[in-house]
């Protein structure tokens, strides 16, 4: 009988092993799985042509994972085409909008061109112009590359943006740049007189005007304020 017991007892002891092995196998995996889905987690917003994962068996886990942040993740870049945020103005160029507008006299085309080497501040002269045709059912936008405007050597620029004012009024005004702070109000009145709006001059200015004999160009500059 002893013998026997013996082997009973034995059988147990193994079967014992067998289940602790395989809850050590459990956890294991457990972990495994805990610590992938925490790297994806962390990195969920990168491109994901820029990195990648893989699986391997469980016995070379550890060892790929070390591998894997040391080498993998310090080249992971944020994605570069995410979506850029829109352009805000501030609210005193709606309000000076507003308060212009309405004294438009006929339809006005703001036509914007975009575009070349070094452009600064093009999002935001679009984000102006399509403002002004919002606040006024007067003003309509065209957009243009600076390579393919139809008078671009006339614009005497390589980049963008530029502004023109088309109305019923003679000539083309054009503003080049953004016009920011002190100079968003110039920039409305500018297109009032495209429209028509009677410029405020003295007599004396008008009448001078009116007796140039050949056309002139008049650029004024501006320096940020």
């Amino acid at each position: 009988m002893r013998p026997e017991r013996g082997k009973v007892e034995e059988e147990r002891r193994m079967k014992g092993k067998d289940r602790m092995r395989k809850d050590e196998g459990r956890r294991m995996k457990r972990a495994e799985r805990m610590s992938v889905n925490h790297v994806l987690a962390r990195h969920q917003t990168l491109d994901p042509r820029h990195c990648f994962f893989f699986l391997l068996p469980p016995s070379l886990f550890g060892i790929a994972l070390a591998a894997f942040v040391a080498l993998t993740l310090p080249s992971c870049q944020p994605s570069k085409e995410a979506a850029k945020p829109p352009v805000r103005l501030g609210p005193e160029v709606r309000k000076v909008a507003e308060e212009l507008l309405p004294s438009l006299d006929g339809a006005v085309t703001l036509r914007i061109t975009r575009g070349g080497a070094g452009e600064t501040a093009g999002e935001e002269a679009q984000a102006l112009v399509d403002l002004m045709a919002e606040l006024s059912p007067k003003i309509t936008v065209e957009k243009m590359e600076i390579g393919a405007h139809p008078e671009g050597e006339n614009l005497g620029v390589p980049k963008g943006p530029v502004i023109e004012m088309l109305g019923i009024a003679p000539g083309v005004l054009r503003y080049y740049g953004y016009p920011e702070r002190k100079e968003t109000r110039p920039f409305i009145e500018g297109i009032l007189s495209a429209s028509g709006h009677p410029a405020d001059l003295s007599p004396d200015v008008e009448a001078y005007i009116a007796g140039l004999g050949e056309e002139v160009v008049i650029r004024i500059f501006t320096t940020p304020d």
